[in-house]
């Protein structure tokens, strides 16, 4: 299947800072030159027309489902659950894995106003903007379906903890998470 994807901060970026310097050298200098731009978040894929590449997590919302793919091999395959829309529907696009982290604490506002905090043993954080990531739910009895859109989460992917400790062990931080109907 095709599907296209937008939103999301993946990608590589030009170094403003970083080429203004080199260009600069280059201008005075006064010599022609080939040269490469400075870049920042580089991507994982080859570039050209697959800046993804072969490693990667792939969420459908719409079959509510996650799958990890590492060197295109399918490593994980699981029903998720995702956002309750509209409040807290679970943006799509693609982002970078923003981070790993164990044992932690996931800390926010109920709709009623009141706090929350549900302790998570594996935390991979992708979408920083919103705090939205991957995590084990052990509060839940089941995933997939429709759950999501009765009980969905705060904009969360929310996994069997059999699978996000999978997941865990095999995503590396830079890795494209890609979120899509």
């Amino acid at each position: 299947s095709t599907y296209t994807v937008r939103g999301g901060t993946y990608g590589s970026t030009i170094n403003k800072e970083k080429e203004i310097a080199a260009l600069t050298k280059n201008l005075e200098d006064g010599k022609d030159i080939t040269r490469s731009a400075e870049i920042t978040n580089p991507v994982y894929g080859s570039g050209g027309t697959n800046d993804i590449g072969n490693s990667y997590v792939e969420v459908n919302l719409s079959l509510q489902h996650l799958w990890c793919v590492i060197n295109g091999e399918i490593v994980v395959s699981c029903d998720i659950v995702s956002g309750l829309p509209p409040k807290h529907a679970t943006p799509t696009g693609v982002w970078p894995l923003a981070g790993k982290g164990r044992n932690v604490t996931l800390k926010g506002d109920n709709d009623d106003g009141t706090e929350y905090e549900s302790f998570v043993s594996y935390w991979m954080p992708f979408n920083l903007a919103y705090g939205i990531g991957f995590h084990d739910a052990s509060w839940r009895g089941a995933f997939g379906g429709a759950i999501y859109q009765y009980d969905g989460s705060h904009g969360c992917i929310n996994m069997p903890i059999p699978s996000a400790t999978t997941l865990y062990n095999y995503v590396k931080v830079g890795m494209p998470c890609i979120v899509h109907w």
